[in-house]
């Protein structure tokens, strides 16, 4: 990373925020020695510099959100015919002189949009990348080739140096702090407050650089900073709690990120949430690895954010020096002075002032981080009780309308908006917003015979100051109605082997069509079976089977159902000879 000058910075608007621009890419492809046998990359013509374009246009026009396309702006080769690689710096220095006819000599670049790439075909010095900060253009120099490997991330990264960004840093802060800290007390140095690790956040193009893997996003708070996010939520407001649903960075909807002021300090807290997939999908991050640095008297651990579940980060800004991610959890079956820079589902983090508490609710992949903030000192919240009664305990089937009703009652004696849930068992029966903190749930007549168990849950609107309450349990017990069955089958001698048809009857009182299962038996023997529809109003015709030589018991049982008891008729005799 290379600083500008300030004073050679006349005119310079600096570094644009919030402003679509097209940069030009300028690829300068040296040969620092006239001989071909050191020479680590072959193919680096004018074909692959502006395929090497395209490329570094795909990903800074992504993760600007359309706010940087990169075009080809030319390509040229030379050969500097020294004897050796030497000073990287030096051919940096010799080749911005001259390339493209003297373009970028003398700072000529800034304010242009106009970026030079200086390459080398050897790996000098076993490979090195730096470039320009800022200022509207800027220079770039590697070691690492063309190649997706090194070569395309490294460039990708010095690039993000050209358009403004500095380093993507980690932090471990003092305990007694909350593993926080002042703005002024976060830096590079281990003589401050905090100790940070340069380049040690894996989840930043502006950190370090993985041969062999795709690079990572640029995280949240250097796109805010750029103005190149909108879809964040900014939290200023003093004493109040709220309750997030924040989506992992890059996705098509919801909020990506929260930018949190504290109302006494002015510090501001940068909040994510990351996970495996697109752009992260190849991230060292994520894993089990837990590689660990020492930071001061703290170790810092990497390398240990779940694949499955992803984590949310908090990032400060490090004046001077790009961004940090605090270290502020502890390391399973480490020591406390092991931290890691995400938080899981169920842990929390607290700002060196005490003025900024948040927790991690949840963690869905696809859902998003369910998130509570607090700024300040919001209220307590509102504690609510939801008690239920019902109009009977027990009633026949059919006989009358059961209501539930649902009473809130909340500690600050407010009435909250929200929806009343009547539960039967598991089973949700009906949803009702109810009215003044009172939900009335009216049944049918036709509730169903057999023990009820209802309850209801109340789930406010304002789940961040309100907390939801679940009723007691009421129990409603709908007694079977009793059947009658009859038939017309009477005791008679029939012809053997020959089919009789008779008619039978099931009454039941208030029921006009009862339905069912009719099954007719010959002695213990089953000897048919036939529905009972509600066309019928209660009567089926059946078709007896062919009957030997012989005395025959035969009767009709009604199986019943939910709601009705069976019944069985007298058993009849019939004589078959």
């Amino acid at each position: 990373m290379i600083e500008v000058p300030k004073s050679e910075l006349p005119g310079s608007s600096g570094v644009e925020t919030n402003v679509k621009k097209t940069i030009k890419i300028y690829v300068s492809v040296n040969a620092a020695t006239s001989k071909t046998s050191d020479d680590s990359y072959k193919t680096m013509n004018s074909t692959a510099a502006k395929k090497f374009v395209s490329q570094i246009n795909a990903y800074w026009k992504a993760e600007s959100n359309g706010y940087i396309t990169a075009v080809f702006g030319g390509y040229e080769a030379r050969s500097l015919k020294q004897s050796s690689c030497g000073s990287s710096h030096d051919i940096y220095s010799k080749v911005t002189s001259v390339a493209f006819g003297g373009a970028f000599k003398s700072y000529s670049w800034i304010d242009t949009n106009k970026h030079l790439l200086v390459l080398t075909k050897e790996k000098c010095n076993g490979g090195q990348g730096f470039g320009t900060v800022g200022a509207n253009g800027g220079l770039v120099f590697s070691s690492y080739g063309m190649g997706s490997t090194l070569g395309l991330p490294v460039i990708l990264h010095e690039m993000g140096h050209n358009l403004g960004f500095r380093h993507a840093n980690a932090s471990v802060c003092p305990a007694g702090l909350n593993y926080d800290a002042p703005q002024e007390q976060i830096s590079l140095y281990y003589d401050q407050t905090c100790a940070t690790e340069e380049y040690s956040d894996f989840l930043d193009i502006m950190g370090y650089t993985i041969s062999g893997k795709k690079v990572t996003r640029l995280s949240s708070a250097q796109k805010i900073q750029k103005g190149w996010i909108s879809n964040f939520t900014e939290l200023v407001e003093n004493d109040t709690r709220t309750t997030f649903q924040l989506k992992p960075l890059g996705s098509s909807t919801g909020s990506q990120a929260l930018r949190i002021t504290d109302p006494n300090t002015g510090d501001i807290y940068y909040v994510e949430y990351r996970i495996k997939g697109g752009q992260d999908s190849q991230s060292i991050e994520f894993g089990t690895t837990n590689t660990c640095v020492k930071a001061g008297e703290y170790q810092l651990c990497q390398r240990n954010t779940s694949a499955t579940t992803g984590g949310v980060r908090i990032i400060r800004i490090v004046d001077g020096a790009g961004t940090t991610a605090l270290a502020t959890a502890p390391v399973s079956g480490k020591a406390a002075n092991f931290r890691r820079a995400h938080l899981r589902s169920g842990e929390s983090f607290t700002s060196h002032s005490g003025d900024i508490k948040f927790t991690v609710n949840s963690l869905s992949t696809t859902a998003g981080a369910n998130i509570t903030v607090l700024v300040g000192n919001p209220p307590p919240m509102t504690v609510t009780t939801t008690a239920l009664t019902t109009s009977h305990e027990t009633l026949p089937y059919g006989s009358e309308q059961v209501t539930v009703t649902a009473t809130l009652t909340t500690s600050d004696a407010t009435v909250p908006d929200g929806t009343f849930t009547l539960f039967d068992g598991k089973t949700v029966v009906s949803k009702n917003p109810g009215m003044g903190g009172i939900a009335m749930f009216s049944l049918p007549v036709t509730l169903a015979g057999g023990t009820h168990a209802f309850s209801v849950k109340f789930t406010p609107t304002d789940t961040s100051n309100v907390i939801p309450s679940a009723s007691n349990t009421g129990t409603v017990v709908v007694s079977k109605l009793s059947s009658t069955t009859t038939s017309t089958l009477v005791a008679k001698s029939i012809k053997k082997n020959t089919r009789y048809s008779t008619y039978v009857t099931v009454t039941v009182e208030n029921v006009a069509a009862p339905t069912g299962t009719i099954y007719a038996y010959n002695g213990s023997k089953k000897i048919g079976t036939y529905k009972l529809t509600s066309a019928g109003k209660g009567t089926v015709k059946v078709t007896l089977p062919k009957f030997k030589k012989g005395k025959h018991g035969v009767y009709f049982k009604y199986a019943g159902n939910t709601n009705i008891t069976g019944s069985s008729n007298a058993k009849v005799t019939l004589s078959a000879r």
